[in-house]
């Protein structure tokens, strides 16, 4: 009971009751988020260049300390986030109407907003434990909006060959993307 203090490398979904004597602090490595009692989703990949936190109730305060730069803190306030580039130092807060859509993963439910095909990869593949492989590196940029509810790897490549020039191929756990 000397402190609440996690290290997180990836995204967690914390509901977080408060302690008055004992602050919880979330460290990302680039980021640290001082909890004051509050329900808020961490996203911090170390092979992203983005470390994200959306704040679904509650209150936050979040410092960025990336090698000899420190930010001032942010409070962030209920349905905000905060997104933190890592090779930029730049930190964006944004509003949020749908904040849950932030926390969707927990429901086995994938939502992405004009996102391009290289970011949605990422997220397949963490979420189906599959590589994909661009043989066409012209198609990373593209953007697809659309939530995917519980489907199987399969359903998702069929949706979004469904709706683009995209062909897919699976071998085992590896996916291949060419026009």
């Amino acid at each position: 009971q000397k402190n609440r203090n996690v290290f997180l490398n990836g995204e967690a979904y914390f509901d977080v009751e408060p302690f008055k004597d004992l602050a919880f602090t979330v460290n990302t490595g680039d980021v640290d988020i001082k909890v004051l009692g509050t329900r808020f989703n961490v996203m911090s990949y170390p092979d992203d260049d983005i470390v994200e936190t959306s704040l679904i109730s509650g209150k936050l305060e979040i410092s960025v300390i990336h090698d000899t730069i420190v930010f001032s803190p942010v409070t962030l306030n209920p349905k905000q986030r905060i997104t933190y580039l890592r090779d930029e130092n730049v930190i964006n807060v944004k509003e949020e109407e749908k904040i849950d859509e932030f926390t969707a993963w927990k429901y086995g439910r994938l939502v992405f907003r004009s996102e391009s095909l290289k970011n949605i990869a990422r997220k397949l593949e963490r979420s189906y434990n599959v590589e994909i492989l661009f043989i066409d590196d012209s198609i990373q940029e593209l953007t697809f909006t659309g939530t995917l509810d519980d489907i199987t790897i399969e359903e998702v490549m069929e949706a979004i060959a469904g709706v683009s020039a995209i062909n897919y191929r699976i071998e085992n756990k590896k996916i291949f993307l060419s026009i």
